[in-house]
């Protein structure tokens, strides 16, 4: 058995969800056959996220500088439509580092939540109207973005990823609700290798025997 059905046959017996924060961490085996690494434990459980296999879903992606929707046919996986605009956040700050500075003033962490959120819902309408249906019928989505964006649009404080020694307190891989709607978000990597790159690898289908994890199980 190679490493990656290793990590699949352990992932089955696991206790709860993909958090990489898990309390039974060390008892869990899925977690010890992935050597402690959140995206060989969460890799299979990305795929095939949403909780439906009909309907319409929706993905989402938080950049920093661009936010990015696109409403998809859960069975067929076709693309019905999609939009973008620019990160209202970026009217306090251009960057990730001023944004977590920005979170820990009074009603900061708060303000950019509401910023990215009400952006968000607008994003969504926007998609539904082209697609003509109503977002009240969607289905669930996902969610993903860095680390901080991941923070900020859960409200979560992001503080610890601005000092020493800049580890994560939370690194995502479990189900929301956001805008009314269940979302799944995926699992980052790190303080600062968000969940868009394990979307990334997941979509260019480097599983197990892509060069990109294969060359990570060989570290």
């Amino acid at each position: 058995m190679n490493p990656w059905d290793q990590i699949r046959h352990a992932a089955s017996t696991r206790c709860n969800g993909h958090c990489a924060w898990c309390p039974r961490a060390d008892a869990c085996p899925a977690r010890n056959a992935a050597k402690g690494s959140p995206i060989l434990l969460s890799g299979t459980a990305v795929k095939g996220s949403s909780r439906n296999q009909d309907g319409i879903g929706f993905a989402v992606d938080i950049g920093s500088t661009t936010l990015a929707v696109g409403l998809y046919d859960l069975r067929t996986g076709a693309l019905l439509s999609r939009a973008g605009c620019a990160n209202p956040q970026a009217t306090v700050s251009p960057d990730v580092i001023g944004r977590i500075s920005a979170a820990e003033k009074p009603d900061g962490l708060a303000n950019l939540q509401n910023l990215v959120l009400g952006a968000l819902e607008a994003l969504i309408a926007d998609v539904c109207a082209t697609a003509h249906i109503s977002p009240a019928t969607l289905s669930d989505g996902v969610v993903t973005g860095n680390t901080v964006m991941l923070h900020l649009i859960t409200g979560r404080s992001p503080s610890a990823l601005g000092r020493m020694p800049f580890h994560a307190d939370w690194l995502a891989g479990c189900s929301e609700t956001l805008l009314g709607h269940p979302v799944w978000l995926p699992p980052c990597i790190g303080a600062f290798v968000g969940a868009d790159h394990v979307c990334a690898l997941i979509a260019a289908d480097f599983d197990g025997d892509g060069p990109a994890l294969r060359h990570w199980n060989e570290r």
